[in-house]
């Protein structure tokens, strides 16, 4: 039985991507791998607390077959590697600061073997970031660069502890906001990104997500008869905002940046040849993968 607690109600949802992560990375025609995933997945359900009180992580059943956890893994699959090719590629021109909004149980620091002159800045809540670090602790685990943890609510003032830890507003930084505009309004979506731009040098990326509108319950058609499982879907979606309603062009134009790549994350699942989940194929929902440049002007 672990004494690592793991974080429960918004913080749950990290766990969920950390596992997803590590049945992709089991797969032996897998696109990434995240060792790190299955760590701090198996971690959590080792715990001490009741599995009543906490969703599943996992299918029921055992064997990755259950409609929503086949949505949930191919959609966090999809997504990872838009990310780990559009961060690299930034930091190979020169980008030496990242910095993770949400950062959760991320470990790209870890497995994307980053130059060492790098800094990446993750920022979560604390009982996230502190989950993570005595993981990572007792795992020994070791990061490529330098990294960062600050605990931050976004929903608050996050500027200065990020410039408190030593962030340089006039270096280029590649911003990774990842599964975290769908649980935000439109508003405070823009007011993320006007917040992003004013600390953003010419040159500067901002790699996100979000969806063209707000999914619904009926819209998991691939549901399960599972509590736990349900629990899971629940947890996510009664979080759920509107995130940004205007298109990505739009939306990063009007606060000063450049859309320089678009595809979605059906798109993503066709190049990889994996069979499309039926909640990914409508024609009135669509979740967007993005990249933007900061311009000056």
């Amino acid at each position: 039985m672990s004494d690592i607690e793991p974080p429960s109600g918004i913080g749950w949802t990290a766990l969920l991507t950390a596992y997803c992560r590590s049945v992709e990375s089991e797969r032996p025609d897998r696109i990434f791998n995240d060792p790190l995933g299955a760590v701090f997945a198996s971690e959590a359900t080792e715990t001490s607390m009741p599995d009543a009180e906490r969703p599943r992580l996992g299918p029921a059943n055992g064997d990755h077959t259950t409609g929503m956890w086949h949505f949930y893994c191919t959609y966090i699959a999809m997504r990872t590697p838009f990310y780990d090719q559009r961060l690299t590629h930034a930091v190979a021109s020169g980008c030496r600061q990242v910095v993770l909004l949400a950062a959760g149980l991320d470990s790209r620091a870890y497995r994307l073997d980053l130059p060492d002159d790098t800094t990446v800045f993750e920022l979560d809540q604390d009982a996230v970031l502190d989950y993570k670090q005595r993981v990572l602790d007792r795992e020994q685990a070791q990061a490529s660069c330098r990294r960062v943890p600050i605990a931050v609510d976004l929903r608050e003032e996050w500027t200065g502890p990020l410039l408190a830890a030593g962030f340089d507003p006039k270096k280029a930084t590649v911003w990774i906001v990842e599964g975290l505009l769908m649980y935000l309004s439109d508003s405070d979506c823009s007011q993320l990104l006007s917040t992003v731009g004013s600390l953003s040098a010419p040159g500067s990326r901002l790699v996100t997500e979000y969806y063209s509108r707000q999914p619904q319950v009926e819209d998991m058609r691939s549901g399960s008869k599972d509590e736990q499982e349900q629990a899971s879907w629940a947890l996510a979606m009664e979080q759920f905002d509107t995130g940004p309603t205007s298109s990505p062009a739009t939306w990063l134009a009007d606060h000063r940046w450049e859309l320089t790549g678009l595809t979605h994350v059906a798109a993503e699942i066709h190049r990889w040849n994996r069979p499309l989940p039926p909640e990914l194929d409508q024609s009135d929902i669509i979740l967007w993968l993005l990249e933007g440049e900061f311009k000056t002007t």
